[in-house]
């Protein structure tokens, strides 16, 4: 080293401020390898004199010292004791300070390194590391003040790793994100260039308790900490067989590595690891072998929810459905990692679930007499069963798309079980109920007494409109999908909504009920070829006169099919609705979607909710529309299986003679009358046509596509039409200053369930409730819980409350949350604290705690 920049530091440490009480500076400048001996004899610096030791001057030295008490001085000294009592000014050298020339004194004052000699000692051994500018940059930026050898250690390994933290669970998941293989890991190959894998090993074995010495294998070092991250979490009896894999005292130590690697950014290079390990060790096997309890809340590894899935699936495809257990196992796992992965069987399970309660609920079947009183049980409780179903197979789509395969196969039972209970026994009962009850009525008048008629839609619902009306008429929308729509417009939208329900008219096919939602003082029908063509007041009704027919009752009307009004461009959309004062709207997803082989129907109903809540927004915002009216043709019957012959209805004896016929209905010109069919008279008309409906959920065969999703009869699900009557309230509204209350939606409040405020056990559950359910004005939110010190520190990972409980029952909206705190000792003086997140980051609530544990884990 050049002597000329010693000089300069030298005279720039005699040069900085003295310490208080300090008169003069001394600065021993140690040199035990003699490398400067004979520069020093010309050292000449500004505010201090030179003495160099000799080993043979120590008293003069001393002398010298004591005699000029004011001068600053450097005292060079190339010695090195063996016995400390030789060391005549020691007494000196423990009240000066220290310099030293050589390159590794250097760095370890860059770095901040204090001079102790077992420090010094880790660096020169490390000087290929220390060597580079760019490597001396990241570990000072890693640990900008180094106490310990370990953290040099640490510190050199995070930087050749390229690790983010220099904490050993920061490098260890770096370098078990490279590879599993030792010679193709480039950040442990990183470490063996520099000769520190030693280093890693010893921490290895002392942290995580995994140590094979130059058997050293990635791969055993993922197995040892995701099984001992198991262990934890698990009764350990039922590793049996993977002892080797784990040490009990590093469980702890492993828990923590694992679940803080599962939320990091590095969350799928861990989900490979483990699914490695899985396989290899064959977990999926040990842990399948659990009773589903004993796992619920474990989540360190990805064949959990797997293992879970194959008993619940089991269960009910053998019939064993346990409507609780469901939707608590469903509940324990939503908030836990990798949920995303599976939900779609979760909630088909659910829907299951829900199905099963609706039997147990209505398990003596349906045996009403008045057909208006089936009607209204329908329209308030009996139609969620088609939801339930329709839900089932909306997830039924996605299982068809993923790769487990096994679950597959189960999922495919349990669909056969959904089958028979909604077609077998929901179906089967209630539309023989209904038709057995309505078809007297249906048979002489066409319609059920007492219960509003399509025919008198537009007299009612349109023409005694006060204001600008909007009518959004959607093909073939069942009511149950009306029911979601209407639910998620009170959420979404500001305004008043209805549901109700009118009978459709017979046959329940698009082009009668598209001409009953007309203006008509009359409706008439003409035979086609093979369609009868029904006229309103002696006009077409066909897509094309629509707008004609509304234009004789108001001039101010016009028809818009909704698949042009979505692509069209703001201004042109609105010049279509200027100065009209009413505006069908013709929307066609569900039946344009269902007519095929394998009609995608429950995907259709979900899109139709989206594109009618698009539309309305648009009505709203573009059109400063505030009366919106949805409705529909007709519904439909929808079942997955394909129906078998016994299903199906010969139509040989009558097909000739039919005017118009389709799956569930025939609509006959000669005096023929079907005695396996049920004979509904035609409200349109003058009589001279007659009409005749499938009995039950029964199809007429006939060639063509799929009976899957059909429409034409008297089934509940295909007349009971929905009419949603919606009103949006401005800000400035009276409406909206009435309801202020409803429209401003809050999240719903989580409360407490425990009392008491202290922490004996490092692994430990809470109780929390959901205050209200979930309803128009208080929406499903999430929380996200964890512990942290006084400092703030989370000493626990996050665990999350999805609070979506709609049950008015209080004990069916508790949440029991499993913590488990960090590796670490507590002070049971110190205050820690339970903080609870609401889903926008900020601090719902925060908790004082005590922790008091009595023993080391």
């Amino acid at each position: 080293m050049d002597i000329e920049y010693i000089t300069k530091e030298l005279n720039k440490k005699f040069a900085a401020p003295l310490k208080e009480y300090y008169p003069r500076r001394v600065v021993f400048w140690y040199d035990p390898d003699k490398e400067f001996a004979e520069d020093v004899q010309e050292l000449v610096l500004d505010n201090a004199k030179v003495f160099a030791l000799t080993g043979s001057n120590s008293f003069e030295a001393k002398l010298t010292l004591h005699s000029d008490a004011v001068s600053n001085y450097l005292l060079y000294c190339p010695l090195a004791y063996k016995n400390i009592a030789d060391n005549w000014l020691l007494d000196v050298e423990l009240y000066s300070e220290e310099f030293r020339a050589d390159v590794v004194s250097l760095w370890m004052e860059e770095l901040h390194i204090p001079g102790e000699e077992n420090l010094r000692k880790h660096v020169q051994q490390n000087k290929k590391f220390f060597n580079a500018k760019e490597r001396r940059n990241k570990f000072a930026a890693l640990i900008p003040s180094v106490t310990t050898s370990k953290q040099i250690y640490l510190g050199i390994m995070a930087v050749l790793t390229g690790s983010k933290e220099a904490t050993l669970q920061e490098i260890v998941k770096t370098i078990l994100c490279d590879n599993l293989d030792n010679e193709i890991n480039a950040a442990y190959q990183a470490l063996v260039n520099y000769g520190c894998q030693g280093a890693l090993h010893r921490m290895v074995a002392t942290d995580i308790g995994y140590s094979e010495g130059d058997d050293f294998s990635i791969k055993e070092l993922a197995r040892h900490i995701i099984v001992s991250a198991l262990a934890k979490t698990v009764r350990e009896e039922a590793l049996a067989g993977l002892n080797a894999y784990f040490a009990s005292t590093k469980q702890a130590f492993c828990y923590d590595l694992v679940a803080e690697w599962m939320r990091s950014d590095k969350a799928a290079q861990y989900y490979d690891v483990a699914q490695t390990i899985e396989r290899d060790l064959d977990l999926k096997k040990l842990l399948g072998s659990m009773a589903k309890e004993e796992i619920l809340h474990v989540d360190c590894l990805p064949c959990i929810n797997e293992c879970i899935l194959k008993q619940m699936l089991g269960d009910v495809a053998h019939n064993i459905i346990d409507v609780k257990g469901i939707e608590q196992a469903v509940d324990a796992r939503k908030p836990l990692l990798w949920y995303s992965l599976y939900d779609y069987f979760y909630e088909a399970l659910l829907a299951v679930a829900q199905m099963q309660d609706f039997y147990l609920q209505h398990g003596a079947g349906f045996h009403m007499t008045d057909p208006a009183e089936i009607w209204q049980s329908y329209c308030d409780d009996f139609y969620k069963m088609d939801s339930y179903y329709m839900n089932f197979y909306q997830q039924y789509r996605n299982v068809k798309q993923s790769t487990y395969n096994e679950l597959d196969d189960l999922f495919k039972q349990v669909a056969e079980v959904v089958d028979n209970l909604y077609n077998n026994w929901y179906l089967a009962n209630l539309t023989q109920n209904w038709t057995n009850a309505a078809g007297k009525q249906l048979a002489e008048t066409g319609y059920i007494e007492g219960i509003e008629q399509q025919t008198d839609f537009y007299e009612k619902h349109v023409a005694q409109a006060t204001s600008r009306t909007f009518v959004i008429i959607s093909d073939a929308m069942r009511y149950e999908v009306a029911a979601s729509l209407s639910r998620e417009l009170e959420q979404e939208m500001q305004g008043s909504v209805s549901l109700t329900a009118c009978q459709g008219i017979f046959p329940t096919v698009t082009h009668f009920g598209m001409a009953a939602l007309l203006p008509h003082k009359e409706l008439s029908l003409e035979a086609g070829e093979k369609q009868v063509a029904v006229l309103a007041d002696g006009m077409s009704t066909n897509a094309d006169y629509r707008q004609k027919v509304l234009q004789v009752y108001n001039p101010n009307s016009v028809a818009i099919p909704a698949k042009k009004l979505l692509e069209e461009k703001r201004e042109q959309r609105k010049a279509r609705v200027k100065g009209m004062d009413v505006v069908y709207i013709y929307h066609d997803v569900i039946d344009s979607n269902s007519h095929n082989d394998n009609p995608d129907t429950c995907a259709a109903c979900r899109t139709t909710i989206n594109e009618i809540k698009n539309i309305m927004r648009i009505i709203v915002n573009d059109f400063g529309g505030s009366h919106i009216i949805v409705t529909a043709d007709h519904g439909f019957l929808y079942t997955h299986r394909e129906l078998t012959e016994s299903n199906k209805t010969d139509v040989k004896d009558f097909r000739e003679q039919a005017v118009e016929m389709g799956r569930r209905h025939v609509i006959l010109a000669s005096g023929i009358t079907p005695e396996y069919l049920l004979p509904v008279k035609l409200v349109a008309g003058d009589g001279k046509l007659r009409g005749f409906a499938a009995r039950e959920s029964i199809r007429l065969k006939s060639s063509g596509k799929s009976t899957k999703f059909v429409h034409g009869g008297v089934s509940l699900q295909e007349m009971a039409v929905p009419i949603i009557d919606f009103a949006y309230y401005r800000n400035s509204s009276v409406g909206y200053k009435q309801n202020k209350d409803k429209f401003d939606a809050k999240p719903v409040a989580l409360g407490c369930n425990f009392t008491g405020n202290t922490i004996n056990n490092p692994v430990f559950s809470l109780s929390f409730y959901q205050k209200e359910p979930v309803a128009l004005n208080r929406l499903a939110t999430n929380y996200k819980l964890y512990f942290t010190n006084f400092a703030g520190k989370p000493i626990c990972q996050p665990c999350i409350i999805v609070a979506d409980k709609i049950s008015a029952n209080e004990q069916e909206r508790i949440f029991k949350v499993h913590f488990s705190l960090h590796n670490q000792p507590y002070d049971k003086k110190e205050k820690y604290y339970l903080i609870i997140e609401a889903a926008d980051g900020s601090i719902y609530k925060q908790i004082e705690f005590t922790i008091d544990i009595a023993f080391d884990f």
